[in-house]
């Protein structure tokens, strides 16, 4: 078996979560191999969150007609 350190990102990932299914469905012989294969995804992604992604400010939003002429 391939060990989760030499997976791809999206392989790990994909195996990660069917591991946790197994899991989940009383698979008691997986949950070593969950608990490894969710270690490396944190080991890999610890700082990795949509967070730290860069903000473009948006174009304000034109208020309908009708919001306008009413004050």
């Amino acid at each position: 078996m391939t060990q989760p350190d030499q997976l791809t990102d999206q392989d790990l990932i994909a195996r990660t979560l069917n591991w946790r299914r197994a899991v989940m469905h009383g698979d008691e012989g997986a949950r070593h191999v969950a608990q490894a294969h969710e270690e490396e995804a944190r080991r890999r992604f610890a700082g990795a969150t949509t967070i730290n992604g860069t903000l473009e400010a948006l174009e304000p939003k034109r208020k309908p007609l009708w919001q306008r002429l009413l004050p």
